[in-house]
């Protein structure tokens, strides 16, 4: 390509990736608006919790006609709201960056009159001063938050498990601005977290660590450049590869579907630097017949896209390792860029702590993401996460990947 078309193209996807950040930001703000706090990873403070609902309270007794009415009459009780209810205020975030704060707490004003009406509580909403209750809340929130960071304390990272309806499979939920820095993965189904949790339990209770698979640091196995065309990928990860104690990998040369097999089946963790999921060189109906599978890496384009079925559910690589057993599948929603994947996948290895911080080449380093704060062991999740803004386009290529699965940890 001439310097031209070279332009051309990077003007093309850095408007690409621009749009898609604009469509991720409107469906929080729009779709989801002041219920996104559902999706808030924060510990709940109760003492604060509580001093916000009392306060809350007087607003209500203040602007609501019901009770208005009721002043200087005997005293009237009104339903209690459940502590979640409240979670939804203090969990929407970010009231200093947001163009429109107000319109999160505005959602939730009218969700807590709708409840009280549900109640017997009739208004009228048009009777109702929604802007000083916004207001007023908003001042609420400020003061909630200010006190919050003078008790914060580190807690290790909550989890948070997406389970899709089959049409949402494609789009990159984790990547909107409320899950963007926190620890999610995607399960096929309420069943499939229910046999995870029961198959780890007795491992966790062992480990005594963060709830999760712990996995071999030692017991790992990698295919990089198997087709020999990726030279920049094997130039940065073919000498860190090769010093990690334990593993065994092949370079550029293709793994029979035994070879392959045999690493998901006897190994903690695999890690597949090509084109595509890999289906070139093992079967998903092979896949499927494993009873123990690795936490597997498929860093290639569309590894973890799932194919629609009309009216059917979903198919796809992603569930052919889910019905193996593994306990976690990275793979990506749809083609990526080899140089910024690569930058990425360093940065998650050395965030998880399988390679040393930073990954050297002969050219320089790849520097680590700082978007999480976090102590003692990091998850492949937390990892994931504070490792897309790596890339130069950070939705385009640093959304595409996704984890399946539950929190890994190394041993």
């Amino acid at each position: 390509l001439g310097k031209r078309e070279k332009k051309a193209w990077w003007e093309t996807r850095e408007n690409l990736d621009k749009q898609l950040q604009d469509l991720l930001q409107n469906i929080e703000t729009v779709w989801f608006g002041g219920f996104r706090g559902i999706f808030s990873q924060a510990p709940r403070n109760d003492p604060l919790l509580r001093k916000f609902t009392a306060s809350f309270k007087k607003i209500l007794d203040k602007h609501l006609p019901s009770r208005k009415e009721k002043r200087g009459k005997a005293k009237a009780t009104y339903p209690a709201f459940d502590p979640w209810v409240m979670e939804l205020f203090v969990n929407i975030g970010r009231l200093d960056d947001e163009m429109n704060p107000e319109d999160a707490v505005m959602d939730l004003l009218y969700y807590v009159v709708d409840i009280l009406q549900f109640h017997g509580e009739t208004n009228a909403y048009e009777e109702i001063d929604f802007d000083m209750m916004v207001v007023e809340t908003l001042n609420l929130l400020h003061r909630y938050a200010d006190e919050c960071k003078w008790e914060q304390a580190p807690t290790p990272p909550r989890h948070t498990i997406l389970v899709l309806d089959k049409s949402l499979h494609a789009f990159p939920w984790e990547s909107m601005e409320c899950l963007r820095n926190c620890s999610v993965s995607r399960m096929p189904s309420l069943d499939s977290v229910r046999d995870q949790i029961l198959r780890l339990t007795s491992q966790e209770r062992h480990e005594g660590g963060q709830f999760g698979f712990y996995a071999n640091r030692n017991s790992g196995t990698y295919l990089l450049n198997p087709a020999g065309d990726l030279k920049s990928t094997e130039d940065l990860f073919k000498e860190p590869l090769s010093a990690l104690k334990g593993w065994s990998g092949r370079v550029k040369t293709a793994p029979t579907e035994e070879e392959f097999e045999s690493s998901l089946r006897t190994k903690d963790i695999l890690l597949y630097f090509g084109h595509g999921s890999g289906a070139q060189y093992i079967r998903g109906r092979t896949i499927r017949r494993l009873d123990k599978c690795a936490v597997t890496f498929l860093m290639g384009c569309s590894s973890g896209a799932m194919t629609e079925a009309g009216e059917f559910e979903s198919y796809g690589t992603p569930w052919n390792y889910m019905h193996a057993g593994t306990p976690a599948l990275v793979a990506t929603l749809w083609d990526v860029t080899d140089k910024d994947i690569d930058r990425f996948t360093a940065s998650v290895f050395e965030q998880w702590g399988l390679l040393p911080a930073p990954a050297t080449t002969a050219k320089g380093s790849v520097a680590s993401a700082s978007g999480i704060k976090y102590t003692g062991q990091v998850g492949l999740d937390t990892a994931i996460a504070g490792s897309r803004d790596t890339c130069i386009l950070k939705y385009l290529n640093g959304a595409a990947p996704v984890v399946y699965g539950v929190p890994v940890f190394l041993k």
